[in-house]
């Protein structure tokens, strides 16, 4: 039996929906490792529901290259690929660049101040060892810029990136120079974003995400 979660009984979206999210969550976190076999019958077992809403979710994953088809042989994991990682980066600079410019024009003083929060908390975090919550705060101060930029498809663009990478952000933020590092790009962006330097907030925001590109790809990590 595949651990993929349960159908949360609140949820009111289409099932086809929930599945889907299910799945997606399941590759990209893990517990559905590239090459793995996945079969209609056994996830609407598991889940106890029909194989039409799984079979709907299955053509999604396809389209969003995460399990791919084969005659004969039925749905295989795809997961995340070196090229994939490329790709989404490249994304991520410009999307990510262009709402630290964004965020230079439209944010609020006390989303500064929060911002300055997130960056205390982050160096306890880091200083303790708490590396869990370091990924939180570091969430949450990215959720801030975004949310500052004012721009909801920016942010409705992002968002799914972050749900491909949160796995290898975790693996670049476990190395320790890379910490350091992305910390200290943190406080120079805000320092940025606070003086209102739209175009030297969006370039060091650019560079901090190459870096970490350059980081993931130097390591030994599971992808093809």
């Amino acid at each position: 039996m595949m651990d993929i979660g349960v159908i949360d009984k609140r949820d009111l979206r289409p099932t086809r929906d929930i599945v889907f999210d299910l799945l997606r969550k399941a590759i990209l976190n893990g517990k559905l490792i590239s090459g793995e076999r996945i079969m209609e019958t056994s996830i609407a077992q598991e889940l106890n529901i029909s194989r039409t809403p799984v079979r709907e979710a299955f053509r999604k994953l396809e389209a969003e290259g995460l399990i791919e088809y084969y005659p004969k042989k039925g749905s295989i994991v795809k997961g995340i690929t070196k090229d994939d990682i490329i790709e989404i980066y490249e994304m991520r600079e410009v999307l990510e660049g262009l709402a630290t410019r964004l965020a230079c024009k439209y944010i609020k003083d006390d989303e500064i101040r929060d911002l300055k929060d997130t960056l205390k908390q982050m160096e306890i975090a880091d200083k303790n060892k708490e590396y869990d919550l370091f990924f939180s705060i570091h969430d949450k101060y990215n959720t801030i810029i975004i949310d500052a930029a004012g721009n909801k498809r920016l942010k409705n663009s992002l968002l799914p990136l972050y749900d491909y990478i949160a796995s290898f952000r975790r693996i670049t933020l476990l190395q320790d120079e890379r910490r350091s590092t992305s910390l200290l790009d943190h406080k120079k962006i805000v320092e940025l974003i606070e003086l209102r330097d739209e175009n030297k907030a969006e370039e060091y925001c650019r560079n901090h995400i190459r870096k970490a590109k350059e980081t993931l790809l130097n390591l030994q990590v599971p992808v093809k």
